[in-house]
């Protein structure tokens, strides 16, 4: 995970994240997709789903989902983008606040665009 130091106006930090879910074997694009979704709805009733769709991660189709939400009086955007390989979830989040976001977005971008599963 890379963390930039916290905003000292909000204690913020702006991050990439890469998570690899081993434990969840057998998942599908599909299911992954379905879960995202569904979570963003409920652990965020009051956020905004901004833009989702397609894209390619590693050189396999993968879905994304930009959000934004209030995180106690701070307002944040993320994307997270997800693939399956194997059966086995790859994630990548991008997350800063509002003012930041599209700052770094081009930063973040290029680190998702070089990500490779080996």
């Amino acid at each position: 995970m890379f963390v930039s130091p916290a905003d000292t106006g909000t204690d913020i930090n702006i991050n990439v994240r890469v998570q690899v879910a081993e434990s969840a074997t057998n998942a599908t694009l599909d299911s992954l997709t379905k879960f995202f979704m569904e979570d963003h709805a409920v652990q965020y009733p009051a956020g905004t789903m901004i833009e989702e769709g397609a894209v390619v991660l590693s050189g396999l189709p993968g879905n994304y989902l930009v959000y934004s939400a209030s995180e106690g009086r701070v307002d944040a955007q993320w994307v997270s983008s997800w693939t399956v390989k194997d059966g086995i979830p790859y994630i990548i989040t991008y997350s800063a606040t509002q003012e930041f976001y599209g700052i770094y977005l081009p930063l973040a971008e290029n680190m998702l665009a070089s990500f490779e599963i080996l």
